[in-house]
C-alpha cells in the first residue's frame, strides 16, 4: 500500500470534494444522496434510556439527513456549489445533521465520549463514505449540554485577509440557520412529546388502529397525533412573526428549544469507489483548520483494497 500526506486548498480535503461533487451532479434526480445511517453505542452496562443495560456495548443506528457542511450554504456562483454562511469564515469539514435534544441518541453520545460513524452511499455515483469521528452536540444557549461543546476549536477558520481578532464565529447563527430551513413538519416535530417516549394514547390506539404499515388511509387524529402536524416558517412568512398566531409562536419557540444540531468532527473516511474499482483511506493529521492556527488541513490518504 502507498500513503501520501496531502494538504487541501484550505478546508476542502479531497473527500470532501467527492462529497460535494456528488451532491452537486445528483441531488435533482435523486434526493436520498442526503440521507446516511448515523451509528451510536451505549457502553456496556448502560441502556439507550440510561438504565442498566447489557454487559457489552450496544450499537445503534438510525438514518439523518445530511445538512451540510458547517459554515456552508448552497450557492450556483461557486465551482463547489457551496459560500461560507457568515462571511468571513471558511466552509469546515465537520458535517451537519440535527437532533431534537431529548432524544435518546444525545444521551448515547454522552455516555460513549462522542463517537460516532456514519455509512453513506451514493448510488447515481457508486461511491460509499464511511466517516468515523467524534459527534458534538449544539444545544439552544443556557442548556446543560451547551457547557460540553466546544466551540473555539470546531469554529471554521477565518478566511485569508481577515483579522485574526474580529469577531469570532457565531454558533447560535448557525444553530438558528439550519433550524430556520427545517420543513413545516420537521419544525412541527421538536415541539411533540420526547422521541421514543410512550404514545400519550398508547391504550386506546391498540382498540381502534392499527401499528406502522397497518392502515391503508393513516389517520392523523386527535387520538393518533395530539400534537402539531406543521409549522409556519418564520423567515418565509411574508410579515415574518407578525403573521404568527400567539398559539404558533409559542411552539415555534418550543421547537426551537428542543432543536439541537448535531457536528460530526471527521478522524477518518474511508472512501470506496464501486465504479472505478478503488479505495482509500483518509485519517486526519492536522487538527481542523480553526484549531491549527487557521493552516491547511492535512489528511494522509492510504489506497486500500476495495
Amino acid at each position: 500500500m502507498s500513503a501520501s500526506v496531502t494538504a487541501a486548498a484550505g478546508p476542502h480535503p479531497r473527500w470532501k470534494q467527492l462529497i460535494q461533487q456528488s451532491i452537486n451532479a445528483h441531488i435533482k434526480d435523486e434526493k436520498s444522496v442526503l440521507y446516511h445511517a448515523l451509528a451510536t453505542f451505549s457502553p456496556a452496562g448502560v441502556s439507550s434510556s440510561g438504565t442498566a443495560g447489557p454487559n457489552t456495548a450496544v450499537p445503534h443506528v438510525r438514518y439523518v439527513v445530511h445538512r451540510g457542511f458547517l459554515n456552508e450554504n448552497r450557492s450556483s456562483d461557486t465551482p463547489t456549489g457551496t459560500a461560507p454562511a457568515q462571511p468571513g469564515f471558511t466552509t469546515g469539514t465537520s458535517l451537519l445533521t440535527t437532533s431534537d435534544v431529548r432524544a435518546p441518541k444525545v444521551a448515547q453520545l454522552a455516555q460513549s465520549g462522542g463517537w460516532a460513524e456514519l455509512a453513506w452511499w451514493h448510488d447515481s455515483a457508486q461511491l460509499q463514505f464511511r466517516i468515523l469521528g467524534q459527534l458534538h452536540v449544539l444545544p439552544r444557549p443556557g442548556h446543560e449540554l451547551e457547557a460540553h461543546f466546544p466551540r473555539e476549536r470546531l469554529a471554521p477558520a477565518r478566511l485569508a485577509g481577515e483579522r485574526s481578532g474580529a469577531e469570532s464565529f457565531d454558533w447560535e447563527a448557525e444553530r438558528l440557520r439550519v433550524w430556520g430551513k427545517m420543513s413545516p413538519g420537521l419544525l412541527a416535530s421538536f415541539a411533540r412529546p420526547v422521541p421514543g417516549s410512550e404514545h400519550p394514547n398508547a391504550a386506546k390506539l391498540g382498540d381502534t388502529q392499527g401499528g406502522p404499515g397497518e392502515d391503508d388511509k393513516p389517520a392523523k387524529d386527535e387520538l393518533q397525533s395530539p400534537w402539531p402536524q406543521e409549522l409556519p416558517q418564520p423567515n418565509k412568512k411574508d410579515g415574518g412573526e407578525a403573521d404568527l398566531s400567539e398559539e404558533q409562536k409559542k411552539l415555534l419557540e418550543i421547537s426551537k428549544s428542543n432543536f439541537a444540531l448535531l457536528v460530526l468532527e471527521p478522524h477518518q473516511v474511508d472512501v470506496v469507489d464501486l465504479a472505478r474499482d478503488k479505495r482509500s483511506l483518509f485519517e486526519r493529521v492536522t487538527p481542523a483548520s480553526s484549531a491549527n492556527g487557521g493552516g491547511d488541513e492535512e489528511w494522509k490518504e492510504t489506497r486500500l483494497v476495495p
